[in-house]
C-alpha cells in the first residue's frame, strides 16, 4: 500500500520532485519567466504562492519560512525588496501560465509560467508586415 502519497511527483521519488519545485520556483524567481512543461508548471504554482504570501509579511519568521520552503539564502533579499512589494495589493494569483505548442521530441505540452507583476521583461519587438501587393495579370 502507498500511504502518504499525496500531490504530483511527476515520475519522481518524494525528494526528486522537492529538489524540482525548489529549482524551478528559484529560477522563476530569479528570471521572472521560465519555460517548462504544463505538468510542472501547475505543480509549482502552489509554491510560488506560498513564498509570495510569506514574503508581503516581511517579518523574520516569514524570512525563515522561505528559507526553508527554497533553502536559497541568496534569492531572499530580491523576494523581500523587490518582487513582494509589487503584489501588496493582490491576495493570490501571482503567477500566469502561457501554453506552447507541444515539443516535438516526445509531445509533451509546453508552457510559459511567470509573475504577473514582478520582473518586468523586455518588449517583445514584432518584425513590421510587408506590404501586401497585387499580382496583375499579364494579357497576351
Amino acid at each position: 500500500m502507498r500511504h502518504s502519497y499525496f500531490g504530483n511527483h511527476l515520475g519522481r521519488s518524494t525528494n526528486g520532485a522537492k529538489a524540482l519545485y525548489r529549482g524551478l520556483t528559484i529560477e522563476l524567481f530569479d528570471h521572472g519567466r521560465i519555460e517548462t512543461t504544463l505538468a510542472k508548471a501547475k505543480a509549482i504554482i502552489p509554491m510560488v504562492d506560498r513564498v509570495v504570501s510569506f514574503a508581503k509579511k516581511n517579518s523574520i519568521s516569514a524570512r525563515r519560512e522561505v528559507t526553508k520552503i527554497l533553502g536559497n539564502e541568496k534569492m531572499l533579499d530580491k523576494i523581500f525588496t523587490e518582487i513582494a512589494p509589487k503584489y501588496s495589493d493582490r491576495h493570490s494569483g501571482f503567477s500566469r501560465i502561457i501554453r506552447l505548442q507541444e515539443r516535438f521530441s516526445d509531445s509533451a505540452q509546453l508552457a510559459i509560467l511567470e509573475l504577473v507583476e514582478g520582473i518586468t521583461l523586455a518588449p517583445v519587438i514584432e518584425e513590421p508586415k510587408k506590404a501586401v501587393t497585387k499580382k496583375t495579370k499579364k494579357t497576351k
